[in-house]
């Protein structure tokens, strides 16, 4: 990989080369001078004064193809920082939503509860809660559309936390202390 690109290189080898031309024509300048022999001077002067306008243009040529390098290394550089920005938030949205899956794993779905289609939705009641007046260990479960002959105060479905249904059907007692 060179430093350089082509552009540059060529450029700069011209401008050079321009830049000897120049230098040796000066040198018959002075020479012609030196021995006054004015007409191979004002010749010598030309072809310097030509040779340095050659190696300025082509010193500015150079200087174009350097900075169009350098912008297409810029918007480069721009499209892959945009690139890497926007991988970080794609992977930043897909670790957040393995989070919520794994946070949502723990608590159960909605379950079909079979006889009519229905189904049901845990809620967290806590593990201290009653419903019916019997206590719960764990999650007790609420319908979302009750059905009118499925549920009753005698029914109690609890879900476990690793996601079973236990169904406690026992009468509820009252007790009364005088």
């Amino acid at each position: 990989m060179s430093i350089l690109p082509a552009g540059v290189m060529q450029g700069l080898m011209r401008a050079s080369s321009s830049m000897k031309m120049a230098d040796a024509s000066m040198g018959v300048y002075r020479w012609a001078k030196d021995s006054k022999q004015y007409d191979i001077m004002d010749r010598a002067a030309g072809y310097a004064s030509v040779s340095m306008k050659e190696a300025e243009a082509h010193s500015e040529e150079a200087g174009k193809a350097l900075e169009k390098d350098q912008r297409e290394k810029r918007a480069k550089e721009k499209a892959e920082r945009e690139a890497a920005l926007e991988k970080h938030r794609q992977e930043a949205a897909a670790a957040r939503e393995a989070e919520m899956r794994r946070q949502n794993a723990g608590k159960p779905e909605a379950v079909d509860n079979g006889a009519n289609g229905q189904a049901e939705q845990s809620l967290p009641v806590g593990p201290s809660s009653t419903e019916g007046g019997m206590p719960t260990r764990g999650w007790t479960t609420a319908p979302a559309v009750q059905p009118a002959a499925v549920s009753t105060a005698s029914d109690v479905k609890t879900y476990t936390p690793q996601g079973t249904v236990q169904s406690v059907s026992a009468e509820p007692s009252i007790s009364f202390r005088v």
